[in-house]
């Protein structure tokens, strides 16, 4: 898989960086856990001041609940940017850096060009989120405290199916771009999360999150009941294998410029 591992390498520092950003982050925040706790039952009660990002005061009252919390807080809006930033440039860095008439040159189908980078994408998500994983459990064994690993995990895994959704929609725009592609994948990014902060205001708006990747990967509700939200799942999903075929339609047929 030529394209694949040369996908990696391209991004090798950026995933390095990110991975490690994100992950120390989310290590700091749980190592200073004992150091709040004295103070969580007080923030607790302001469970509706915090409303708007999702958090309730499940959030703070025990430490699956915070550790949920703050995974949503550091690899939330955090990873979408990274996944956004490395699904967008995946196609239209090739036109913009002139090495797509290079790469088409090869023995290999514009078909096998998109999977192999789409898979690229992929496995940085997975990067980043397992490296995160690793030194968050790290972190609670050092303080010793022990999350419940089942709502742990599933946080994880809506979060790491966000970061695919998220690419997966910057994928499909870097397939239709050259120029302002990066622009329009942070605008994804950042427009996903403003809409999650909007969904979380009034009840009338709670049906926003059937359109946010942020509506699933929600730490604190996950925490609470045990289970990501079905709906708004479905809906992600779907927009997700949406994006991709979408890519590969587009790029099978773009006349691709040098």
């Amino acid at each position: 898989m030529p394209v694949f591992f040369r996908e990696l390498k391209r991004n090798k520092l950026l995933i390095i960086i990110w991975s490690a950003a994100s992950a120390g982050m989310l290590a700091v925040s749980l190592l200073i856990y004992p150091l709040m706790v004295t103070q969580l039952q007080s923030l607790a009660e302001m469970g509706d001041t915090f409303s708007s990002m999702g958090l309730s005061a499940q959030s703070f009252l025990d430490y699956t609940g915070y550790c949920a919390s703050e995974i949503s807080s550091v690899i939330g809006i955090g990873g979408a940017i990274f996944a956004a930033l490395i699904g967008v440039n995946a196609l239209s860095r090739e036109e913009k850096e002139h090495t797509a008439e290079f790469l088409l040159t090869h023995p290999v189908s514009r078909s096998r060009v998109v999977l192999e980078k789409l898979l690229a994408v992929v496995a940085a998500c997975v990067v980043l989120n397992v490296a995160s994983a690793a030194l968050g459990a790290a972190s609670s064994a050092v303080i010793g405290e022990k999350a419940d690993a089942g709502a742990i995990t599933l946080t994880f895994l809506a979060h790491f199916i966000m970061h695919v959704e998220t690419a997966a929609i910057c994928f499909m725009l870097g397939s239709l771009m050259t120029r302002g592609a990066i622009a329009a994948g942070l605008g994804t990014a950042f427009g996903a999360y403003v809409i999650y902060i909007v969904a979380n205001v009034t009840e009338k708006t709670r049906f926003l999150k059937y359109v946010t990747p942020f509506g699933y990967a929600e730490g604190s509700y996950i925490a609470a009941n045990g289970r990501i939200h079905g709906g708004y799942l479905a809906v992600g999903l779907a927009i997700t294998v949406a994006c991709i075929v979408a890519a590969f339609i587009v790029y099978r047929k773009k006349d691709i410029k040098n």
